[in-house]
């Protein structure tokens, strides 16, 4: 399974296949120092790669990925982008879009179930953290709303009728 909190972001295809792009560091001045913009991993880790030329993705080119979430998840793809960076004071800024495509829900109910110790990680260990959860139908969000909090993501989770596996509650950080 990928980290999410170690790379760009994450689309997942409408059969459950992971594809990650970029690398999120979270050093200060990340983006002048690695010169890895979200846009440009997707366009070179993502729309360059035999998989996606292969799949017959109705996507607009002229436009960034993140503005055609509503189309990419009608046709099946979830995504996930983490937003996290330092800033130049040194202070962490922790964020992540979580959007889902209704269309695959099933097919990638296992990767989903997958990413919940980690976000309820984040959540749990990290000041101020939140996630954007969507789960969109048709292209549009059907559910949407601020994980800011672990009951915040439990009750997402059990609005789209996945049980996570639950962590251990010992095992997290202090």
């Amino acid at each position: 399974m990928v980290d999410i909190d170690k790379v760009k972001g994450v689309i997942v295809e409408p059969n459950g296949t992971t594809h990650s792009f970029g690398h999120c560091l979270m050093i200060p001045k990340e983006i002048e120092t690695t010169h890895e913009k979200h846009e440009k991993c997707f366009e070179e880790e993502i729309i360059a790669s035999d998989w996606w030329k292969n799949s017959n993705v109705n996507y607009d080119y002229n436009h960034y990925y993140y503005s055609q979430i509503g189309s990419l998840t009608k046709q099946g793809f979830s995504l996930i982008q983490n937003n996290s960076c330092v800033t130049n004071r040194g202070n962490r800024s922790i964020s992540y879009v979580v959007a889902l495509s209704g269309e695959a829900l099933s097919n990638q109910e296992e990767y989903i179930k997958s990413i919940y110790s980690k976000i309820n990680e984040i959540i749990t260990n990290e000041d101020s953290a939140y996630f954007e959860l969507s789960l969109y139908s048709d292209g549009l969000p059907i559910i949407d709303m601020l994980g800011d909090s672990v009951e915040k993501l439990d009750e997402f989770y059990e609005q789209l009728g996945i049980e996570p596996e639950k962590i251990d509650e010992t095992s997290k950080l202090k």
